[in-house]
C-alpha cells in the first residue's frame, strides 16, 4: 500500500523515491493527475539535479486544445516497495503521477484537508 494526504488546496499528494545517476535516493512529493496519461512529470530543474539521462521528445495535447513539445528523462523509482524503471516528463509544474503509473491500483481519497490517500494493488 502507498499512503499520502490530501494538502489544503484539495490535491492528493504521496511522496515518491526517485534515484538519481548514483542511484541516491530523492524525496518528491506529487500529486496524483488522473488528467495526466503518462508516468511523472518533474520540473527541469530537479531532473538536472538528478543527471537524469535525456531518451528523447514528445508530444502532448492539452485539455485547453493546445499542443506541447516536451523532453522525457529515464529514471529508476521506488514504486510499491520495488524498483521501477520509467520515462519522466519534464514540465515545469508541481510533479504529477499520471495514469500509467497508477494502473493496476485502486484510489482511496478522503477529500478534505490532511484526507487520507491510499494506493492498493489490485488482485
Amino acid at each position: 500500500m502507498i499512503v499520502g494526504k490530501v494538502n489544503p488546496n484539495l490535491e492528493a499528494i504521496i511522496s515518491i523515491t526517485i534515484f538519481d545517476s548514483n542511484m541516491k535516493e530523492h524525496y518528491v512529493n506529487a500529486v496524483l493527475d488522473t488528467g495526466f496519461d503518462g508516468t511523472i512529470t518533474l520540473p527541469l530543474s530537479l531532473i538536472q539535479e538528478f543527471n537524469l539521462e535525456k531518451k528523447g521528445s514528445g508530444q502532448a495535447f492539452l485539455a485547453d486544445g493546445g499542443e506541447i513539445i516536451f523532453d522525457f528523462f529515464e529514471a529508476i523509482i521506488l514504486w510499491n516497495d520495488q524498483q521501477k524503471r520509467i520515462f519522466v516528463d519534464a514540465a515545469e509544474t508541481a510533479p504529477l503521477i499520471g495514469m500509467s503509473l497508477l494502473e493496476g491500483f485502486n484510489i482511496s481519497i478522503d477529500v478534505c484537508n490532511k484526507g487520507k490517500v491510499e494506493l492498493n494493488l489490485l488482485s
